[in-house]
C-alpha cells in the first residue's frame, strides 16, 4: 500500500534527521 510506504519513508527520514541533529550537537 502506497500510504504505508510513504509513512515508513517519512519515519525513516525523521530518524535520520534526528540522528544528524544529535551528531551536530555532540560536535559543538
Amino acid at each position: 500500500d502506497a500510504n504505508t510506504i510513504k509513512k515508513l519513508f517519512a519515519l525513516k527520514k525523521t530518524e535520520v534527521d534526528s540522528a544528524e541533529v544529535g551528531k551536530s550537537s555532540l560536535r559543538s
